[in-house]
């Protein structure tokens, strides 16, 4: 019999000043955030973005010019690593499923987040190591998907 473990984490935030806007039109034209046709919504999203950049800038202007999140997140990936040893060595799962937030992030950001959590597992050998798996959000919140997925069996 598999074991299957579920872990969550965040959105994630600008790394600068000048990235607030972008970030922000990012956040308010993804589908599952604003629930209108595309044109619409980016249109929402580039108005809202343009109003709230300055009272955001300013805001993360106090926290050291960018969202902590990134530093945050890299500790949290190297703990989870760590974590994810632990629970390797103790109950020997075939796969981990990672899920939350509410936006689907780029291949790319898949590949970065279970590189950073392998880093932290230590020396784990190659026929050792579970599979870690970024479960894609779907309609749902990723936490439900990924318990979803869990009760189904990991295929």
């Amino acid at each position: 019999m598999s074991r299957t473990a579920i872990v969550l984490f965040n959105l994630g935030g600008p790394d600068s000043l000048d990235a607030v806007r972008p970030f922000l039109f990012n956040l308010f034209n993804d589908p599952a955030i604003i629930l209108v046709p595309s044109l619409l919504r980016s249109t929402l999203a580039a108005w809202i973005a343009r109003r709230r950049a300055p009272v955001a800038r300013e805001i993360y202007g106090k926290m050291g010019n960018r969202s902590p999140i990134l530093p945050n997140t890299e500790a949290q990936a190297r703990a989870l690593g760590l974590f994810f040893d632990q629970i390797t060595n103790l109950l020997d799962p075939d796969a981990f499923l990672i899920g939350g937030g509410a936006l689907e992030v780029s291949a790319e950001l898949r590949a970065w987040w279970v590189t950073m959590v392998r880093a932290g597992m230590g020396g784990q050998r190659e026929e050792q190591q579970p599979r870690i798996e970024i479960m894609p959000n779907g309609d749902a919140a990723g936490a439900r998907g990924a318990a979803l997925q869990a009760l189904r069996g990991v295929t």
